[in-house]
């Protein structure tokens, strides 16, 4: 029985990602997908990945520069879709793609709180909050973070199971997850260092001796590896070792003083403590208790050591994740501008599994707390019927379940264009292509939309997609961005704001009537090649309609 139910839940789950993924594309035209789909940032994935199917070798503007501004998992994940599809056809097949990622996440999250254990049905209850998490389906890496977590947690209860069988999986998923993206390495290495102390511990006691880890260790030396591999490899072919794109967003935040926001700055650290770091605080309670108490342990397990390894292993992997979260929560209050941290929702796809994972977690302890202190007939029943009252409560809630589907806009609503970056961008740069010449090569700050979708090269100049290179001459001044730029061989800057260094003259201003209001949509300057700006500037030209 228990089997059989678990198999309805996989197909519940299953059924639930494919009517989403099939409701995404039958309610989505072109329009709808770059408006409501994706964020400028996640075309940054899309082009690159286009250009390594069509042969180049991690760039963004087909081999001016290279890049390494992205978390690399799924960057490989994505390539094969522009071997098979078209640049439009991918964009659907990869949100497709997302949503499948999504649910096999929360398989392989069920699937280890089964194994451990744990009420497991009742992560169906969540289910439609993990979909519905903002940043988990907007083409970043969040979806791959969820896949690869659960794939790690499931790795988790294994080597509980059985170490010496389980650790070089554990080991592998543990290398993996920096690769991912780089702050898991936080939750690899504590976890791994964790669970392979908990194993040798528990393996001292049956051998009524002190142990050391030995062959325990192999995970955490997974962990260790893959987080060195990944520095290393980035330092060799890239000349640094982290994402370009993270260094560019801790200077952007350099001159971020949280002192002259202080109000601002404790309600974003009261936001940080206020679930994870209570969360984080409790399982270390029943954690510490689980391990530090003999007799709770005897009496709540039944002499079933197993059990309780499995337990302690979920325990360890739900407070890596939180424990993860919070460092994240604390770098974004007290480093991070608001502009930059305010939309940068898929960082926390620890943290929405952590909260997912306390309710399972929480009916467990209230079933162990009833074996404690009522008969054993009467904890089973009441614990099944809190059980069933939990899930109820959240699988009937309406707004829960529907949520995920509130992103998805009508085609008809395709005409009813927002003011949103994305979708500005492909108007503009739609109206730019036919008066471009074929040698042009653009620049732009928001090159994610225009890169994606410019009949000719485009340079990203806000340095998230760019070289360490060209990041060391914006940290020089203008005159050395202006001379990397001549470099690069750039004749156009296209941008949906004010151009940021020396240009000649406007060239395009698009923009639509919305709501009475005039919207610029994109505008285009030439750029000035350097005998121009030895001499006069040029006057302005009229702007186009």
């Amino acid at each position: 029985m228990p089997a059989a139910a678990f198999a309805c839940f996989a197909l519940g789950v299953l059924g639930y990602g494919s009517a989403l993924a099939w409701y995404t594309l039958v309610s989505f035209d072109l329009v709808n997908l770059v408006r409501d789909g994706y964020i400028d940032d996640a075309y940054y994935y899309f082009q690159i990945a286009k250009h390594m199917a069509a042969g180049h070798f991690s760039t963004f503007d087909g081999g001016i520069t290279q890049t390494n501004g992205y978390h690399p998992l799924w960057m490989l994940m994505l390539v094969p879709f522009y071997w098979l599809f078209d640049a439009e056809t991918a964009l659907f097949a990869i949100k497709a793609f997302e949503i499948v990622l999504v649910s096999m996440g929360v398989l392989l999250v069920a699937f280890a709180v089964r194994l451990a254990g744990l009420p497991w049905i009742l992560l169906f209850s969540v289910l439609p909050t993990i979909y519905a998490t903002l940043g988990m389906l907007l083409g970043m890496e969040a979806a791959a973070g969820l896949l690869a977590l659960g794939g790690f947690f499931v790795s988790v209860v294994l080597f509980m199971r059985d170490a010496a069988r389980f650790r070089l999986a554990l080991a592998g998923t543990a290398f993996l997850l920096p690769w991912v993206r780089l702050e898991y390495m936080a939750i690899s290495l504590f976890a791994t260092a964790a669970l392979c102390y908990l194993s040798a511990w528990v393996r001292g006691q049956q051998h009524k001796r002190r142990t050391w880890m030995g062959p325990q260790a192999v995970p955490l030396l997974g962990a260790v590896l893959g987080t060195l591999a990944y520095f290393i490899y980035n330092s060799v072919v890239f000349g640094g070792a982290v994402p370009v794109s993270g260094v560019v967003k801790v200077a952007w935040s350099a001159a971020y003083d949280p002192s002259e926001d202080l109000p601002g700055t404790v309600a974003r650290l009261v936001e940080a403590a206020r679930w994870h770091a209570l969360l984080a605080v409790e399982l270390l309670i029943y954690l510490g208790t689980l391990l530090a108490v003999p007799a709770i342990r005897r009496r709540v397990f039944a002499d079933r050591a197993v059990e309780a390894r499995l337990v302690a292993a979920v325990l360890i992997f739900a407070l890596a994740l939180c424990l993860e979260t919070v460092v994240v929560h604390l770098r974004h209050a007290l480093f991070v501008s608001p502009d930059i941290a305010g939309y940068s929702y898929w960082y926390f796809v620890p943290g929405y599994l952590g909260l997912a994972l306390a309710v399972p977690v929480r009916c467990y302890v209230a079933i162990a707390l009833l074996r404690l202190f009522a008969p054993q007939g009467l904890a089973r029943r009441l614990g099944v019927l809190g059980i069933v009252a939990t899930g109820l409560v959240f699988v009937f809630d309406r707004s829960i379940l529907a949520d995920p589907f509130r992103f998805v806009r009508a085609k008809a609503d395709s005409t009813a264009i927002q003011h949103s970056l994305p979708i500005m961008s492909y108007l503009g740069i739609l109206a730019i292509n036919p008066v471009l010449p074929r040698d042009a090569v653009l620049g732009s700050w928001s090159a994610g939309v225009i890169g994606y979708f410019s009949a000719v090269p485009v340079v990203n100049l806000d340095g998230l997609a760019n070289s360490y290179t060209y990041f060391a001459a914006t940290e020089a001044g203008e005159a050395a961005v202006t001379q990397m730029l001549d470099s690069f061989g750039i004749t156009h800057i296209v941008d949906g704001y004010d151009a940021a260094v020396t240009t000649d003259r406007l060239m395009f201003s698009g923009h639509r009537v919305i709501d009475g209001e005039r919207e610029i949509m994109l505008k285009m300057w030439r750029w000035r090649t350097p005998a121009e700006r030895q001499g006069p500037p040029v006057p302005e030209a009229r702007r186009a309609p």
